[in-house]
């Protein structure tokens, strides 16, 4: 049996961003946005203090120089510090038991913190209405194991992989009417009568985990130094419908399920080695 711990940390450098020179900061106002606090049509509530909530950290362009484009694409470093930093930790497990029985799989956790804001306020044109310039993701857990044993005398090895990983990653897009700006005493200089943003800070509700276990067995026909396997594997054994992707808008349909896994599939195969 053999045990495995490691720790990793890596980190990005080197960024690229656009950079409007024909804007700079001076040429837009900063403003918040007050979330209302009922949705209509809408059936599932927002988590904690979300409905109502002030967000501040949204620029708009001043209306003279709206539309104004001379674009030049270049380091980031040259306008203000941005970072992407992970840090995680793996433990493997990897044992060969008596008759033949193979045990191999772990725990792997670990988090990513991304921070532009320093960038974002030399450059508020490159996410004018994407308030959440440092973002800390909690700590995203997968379980993966695998199994295989050989059932002796005749030949059919048994294998099964299961896993368990985290659900999607929900937010919660929303047109906020321009009423609920602050701060800002004048119309969007775009004409626009709504501000789109999320009202969730970003990585703070996930959906339900996703688990799935697959099986495979295999009959074995040895010859001389060639090996034919007949095989028959089951993908979603339990037949779980865990839910993989949902809608992001928020209303009446937010949280609806877009994708799930596939449901039990069996499907037959045949391997010859030589």
């Amino acid at each position: 049996m053999a045990v495995d711990v490691s720790y990793y940390r890596r980190w990005e450098g080197n960024f690229g961003v656009t950079d409007n020179r024909a804007v700079t900061p001076a040429d837009f106002t900063s403003y918040s946005v007050t979330a209302p606090s009922n949705f209509p049509g809408a059936t599932i509530p927002l988590p904690d203090d979300a409905a109502g909530r002030t967000t501040e950290g949204f620029y708009d362009v001043i209306p003279t120089k709206f539309g104004q484009v001379n674009n030049l694409v270049t380091l980031a470093r040259k306008f203000g510090d941005q970072s992407a930093t992970f840090n995680g930790v793996d433990v493997t497990v990897n044992a060969r038991l008596q008759n033949g029985l193979v045990l191999q799989g772990g725990v792997a956790t670990g988090s990513t913190t991304t921070d532009n804001c320093a960038l974002r306020a030399a450059l508020p044109e490159i996410a004018p209405t994407n308030p959440y310039c440092h973002v800390e993701q909690p700590l995203q857990t997968q379980v993966k194991f695998l199994t295989t044993y050989l059932v002796p005398r005749i030949d059919v090895q048994v294998a099964a992989t299961f896993q368990n990983n985290p659900g999607p990653v929900i937010g919660a897009i929303y047109q906020v009417p321009a009423a609920n700006i602050n701060g800002l005493g004048r119309p969007l200089s775009s004409g626009a009568i709504n501000v789109t943003y999320d009202l969730l800070d970003p990585n703070s509700l996930y959906g339900e985990r996703v688990t799935q276990l697959d099986l495979r067995m295999s009959k074995i026909f040895r010859m001389n130094t060639t090996r034919l396997s007949l095989n028959f594997d089951l993908a979603n054994l339990l037949n779980r419908n865990d839910i993989l992707g949902v809608t992001t808008t928020y209303g009446a349909a937010w949280q609806t399920p877009t994708a799930i896994l596939d449901p039990r599939l069996f499907k037959f195969g045949v391997q010859f080695d030589f």
